[in-house]
């Protein structure tokens, strides 16, 4: 695999387990990733130490728990994983039975890792928004392929493919009903290696003969007027194949890191771009999971939105009325008494008084 130095995973473990996990630990840094685990004695207060291991899951994209025996029984495993599991979203996850064959293991672990590898199979004729898609993916723990000379063979095209398998993404880039010979040749490849295929369709005729083999709902819709600015248009495309990429989680992760600047260079205007497309997608799904989301997203300010808590208490109201979501009325109640509390009128201290009070006693 390509060596990226950006690749950023939490090990959550159990310290008996310190010997096997290191083996993991290992076997990533060798195929060039960051693996983080955490083995802290000389922090003797507890919650000193978990408010660390908090701060650094927060920046790290992918997560794997080194599942066994021990870490069942481990207290700051299970802490961790209470952590993430109330995370609004999920980020990219691995589960790993470390009592497994070490060959099982690593087949895993390969499989987990290689989706962070992308084949983007487009006609020659796309080269501009080849290069913008693979400049924009390039911003993240993501290898972008082909990485060939514009008159690259077949031969060498399907080789490229083969780098995706097992868990890789092969983005289909179609711009028509009639996909060139070459690209069915890549499609082909990509199916026998096993790599996770995501359509796009970059006109209404390509949308309907993608749906036609894929599926409705899988098949990314990548086209707009012809009036559409073209420098929008393909970041909208990155976007929508950003969203196919990473869990929900993983894309607010990176909206963080890309603010601050904590893990990888600060870049504003790809967090904002991420921040809007969470929003967006959260209100577009409209379920439960998502109301909740939008509805902490307005009462603490979260990705753009401003402090609303008005607004955070209607979302709530329809995910508990409509959807059920009895679950959240302790949130609804709680918001519900901070806007009351704000909407009484302030009782101011009646200063007038006390000066005329003073007033009598120093006259008299």
């Amino acid at each position: 695999m390509e060596s990226n130095k950006d690749i950023w995973i939490f090990l959550s473990h159990s310290n008996a387990d310190f010997g096997k996990v290191r083996e993991i630990r290992n076997y990533l840094e060798e195929k060039g990733f960051r693996p983080l685990m955490f083995y802290l004695k000389c922090l003797e207060n507890e919650e000193e130490t978990f408010s660390l291991i908090k701060r650094e899951i927060d920046v790290r994209t992918r997560f794997v728990l080194c599942d066994s025996e021990n870490a069942r029984k481990s207290v700051w495993v299970k802490r961790e994983m209470d952590y993430i599991s109330k995370e609004d979203a999920h980020r990219s996850f691995l589960k790993l039975d470390i009592a497994s064959p070490v060959d099982a293991i690593n087949r895993q672990l390969d499989e987990y890792t290689n989706q962070t590898k992308v084949f983007i199979s487009c006609q020659s004729r796309h080269h501009a928004l080849f290069k913008h898609l693979s400049n924009r993916l390039g911003k993240y723990d993501l290898g972008v392929y082909p990485k060939l000379h514009p008159d690259h063979s077949l031969q060498q095209s399907l080789e490229q493919v083969r780098i995706v398998a097992d868990g890789g993404f092969f983005v289909l880039l179609a711009s028509s009903s009639a996909i060139p010979q070459r690209q069915l040749a890549e499609l082909e490849e990509a199916r026998k290696i096993h790599a996770k295929i995501v359509p796009v369709a970059l006109s209404p005729d390509a949308a309907a003969k993608l749906r036609e083999w894929f599926g409705k709902f899988d098949v990314v819709p990548a086209f707009a007027d012809s009036g559409a600015n073209q420098g929008v248009m393909d970041d909208d495309i990155a976007d929508e194949i950003l969203w196919k990429l990473f869990p929900s989680g993983t894309i607010s992760t990176f909206a963080s890191n890309f603010k601050s600047g904590k893990i990888g260079p600060r870049d504003e205007e790809e967090a904002s771009r991420l921040d809007k497309l969470i929003v967006r997608k959260a209100e577009n799904s409209g379920n439960p999971s998502a109301l909740d989301f939008l509805a902490s997203c307005y009462e603490h300010g979260w990705h753009g939105l401003p402090v609303d808590l008005r607004a955070a208490l209607a979302l709530l109201s329809e995910a508990i009325h409509v959807d059920g979501r009895t679950d959240l009325i302790p949130r609804a109640r709680a918001l519900n008494a901070r806007l009351q509390a704000e909407a009484r009128p302030k009782r101011r201290f009646p200063w007038s008084f006390m000066k005329r009070i003073f007033r009598s006693k120093h006259n008299g």
